[in-house]
């Protein structure tokens, strides 16, 4: 940049700690940040938060907490977003006894998670192979609000995505206990949607359909995924389930 006569500005410095942290490389971010310091550069909250996130991607938890006296003593109060950041290093690592930490610490500032934060967790658990956790995080959220259902059917989207559909599965039957009837039909419909869409095979759409018909979650389920496989022209699945 230098040689074309353009100087690095906050942004740029902000971009190359994020990529340096997203892949754990704690020394290259080290490096950006000493020249944001140099340069008389305000260090803000991304940065920190990348940094959180850079300690945590590189295994060191101790530091990646440590980073949170370390905006205090900058002047930064952490937010919540910061605490998520961390809180979703400790969750990606399986330390739920880390998570419930950083939740009592982020409740001690007046501040706390919301439903919507316990979601973002359990996808992180679920990606790191610690779905012994979910059932916690579950426990935390109020799925009887308005707002529970669709953000619930877009992490359902998500975890079929990434291939959780067994957590998929227990977030659709938990929403339909705890949530209400209209939710549970909402999350219910956006699952069966899903599972078409990612192409899983006959015998396991079967499957689900007349699970969910048994445990009372969703009656007639196999015609919603005939009519779903023909809204998407897939009229070799729609001819297997018919």
């Amino acid at each position: 940049m230098r040689k074309h006569g353009a100087a690095p500005d906050k942004e740029t410095y902000q971009c190359l700690i994020s990529r340096h942290c997203q892949e754990g490389n704690i020394e290259g971010a080290s490096k950006v940040l000493q020249m944001m310091k140099n340069q008389g550069i305000k260090i803000n909250e991304n940065v920190f938060n990348s940094l959180i996130l850079g300690h945590g991607e590189a295994g060191d938890m101790a530091r990646s907490h440590g980073m949170l006296k370390v905006m205090k003593q900058w002047g930064l109060p952490p937010s919540q977003e910061t605490y998520l950041t961390l809180a979703c290093g400790y969750a990606k690592a399986g330390d739920w006894q880390g998570v419930e930490k950083v939740m009592s610490e982020c409740g001690s500032q007046g501040l706390g998670f919301d439903d919507g934060d316990y979601l973002e967790l359990m996808f992180v658990m679920s990606e790191g192979g610690h779905k012994e956790h979910i059932a916690k995080l579950l426990a935390l959220t109020h799925p009887e609000t308005e707002a529970f259902s669709s953000m619930a059917s877009h992490l359902v989207v998500r975890l079929v995505n990434s291939g959780h559909d067994d957590v998929a599965y227990n977030l659709v039957q938990y929403t339909v206990d705890q949530s209400t009837e209209e939710g549970g039909r909402m999350v219910s419909e956006e699952f069966l949607q899903q599972i078409v869409r990612v192409g899983r095979p006959v015998t396991k759409l079967l499957w689900i359909v007349h699970d969910m018909a048994e445990k009372k979650l969703l009656m007639g389920g196999l015609d919603k995924l005939v009519d779903i496989a023909l809204k998407h022209k897939n009229f070799a699945l729609s001819y297997k389930l018919a």
